[in-house]
């Protein structure tokens, strides 16, 4: 079993393998996490972490995303697990697509190594995902427990909740079937829908969804402590407001206060009434 903690690592990597592969989710930390990692790191970093140095994976993907999975990287190979980390370009451009297609090739290298493996290439992307419409864009990076509750609640009021996840939506992939395998999967990869670490990941993309989606408003379900997600706030909560679509902004942690997100929730619904 192949551990992999991000949207993009593409699996048809770990399918030319033919190993079986679980994306990591976070769930929730543990005290090992606590005294290995730093306070102010998200819970969600936290949460895999815990998760990945329980064991029962052959190796762990991870991506240098954010600096939180870094460190929680860094951490898991001093303590000698096996864990490979495939840095991902911020940009999409074509040098982009150059150094990523050179960081996919290294890291089927390195899982050969592991795996003791012949790598064969897989171009098969699955099914393309669609947005739902006609509701509340709800933006967010993976699904998890805590961001379920969230999504229940805001279900809980009548609106309809068009989720843009990189658990879901934002997870497939088109790979065109010539050219060199690596550039063309780096290609695909860097220009799926992007979450917030990416530059390509702007408020014009998200305005673009919404009127897509038909959306009536944008709720944006953020980590606490997640460097990305808090940037991305305040130029997403500007670009919204000048075009009149109403916004709300949400922190969660490990632990959330349902009656206080209830009521944050409830009165976004009566303003789009």
């Amino acid at each position: 079993m192949i551990g992999i903690t991000c949207s993009y690592i593409p699996i048809q990597v770990i399918n030319g393998f033919g190993e079986e592969f679980e994306r990591i989710k976070a769930s929730v930390s543990s005290s090992e996490s606590s005294a290995h990692l730093s306070h102010n790191i998200c819970f969600m970093a936290k949460s895999i972490y815990s998760k990945i140095l329980k064991g029962g994976y052959e190796a762990v993907i991870m991506t240098s995303c954010c600096d939180a999975m870094r460190r929680a990287a860094e951490n898991l190979q001093l303590r000698g697990n096996k864990v490979l980390v495939l840095h991902v370009p911020r940009k999409n451009d074509e040098h982009a697509v150059k150094y990523f297609a050179a960081q996919l090739r290294k890291l089927v290298k390195e899982l050969e190594g592991i795996l003791n493996k012949k790598f064969k290439q897989v171009r098969e992307c699955g099914t393309v995902k669609k947005l739902g419409s006609g509701g509340v864009l709800v933006n967010l990076t993976q699904l998890t427990p805590q961001t379920d509750k969230v999504i229940e609640i805001i279900k809980g009021t009548g609106m309809h909740a068009i989720i843009n996840s990189c658990s879901d939506y934002r997870t497939s992939i088109h790979v065109r079937k010539s050219g060199d395998y690596f550039t063309v999967l780096a290609r695909a990869c860097l220009n799926k829908i992007p979450c917030s670490r990416m530059l390509s990941h702007n408020p014009e993309r998200i305005l673009k969804l919404v009127r897509e989606a038909d959306g009536k408003g944008v709720i944006n379900i953020s980590p606490k402590f997640c460097d990305n997600m808090q940037y991305d706030k305040s130029l997403l909560s500007k670009a919204l407001k000048d075009e009149g679509v109403p916004f709300l902004a949400l922190d969660v942690d490990e632990l959330i206060n349902e009656g206080q997100l209830k009521t944050r929730i409830q009165a976004f619904k009566e303003m789009l009434e």
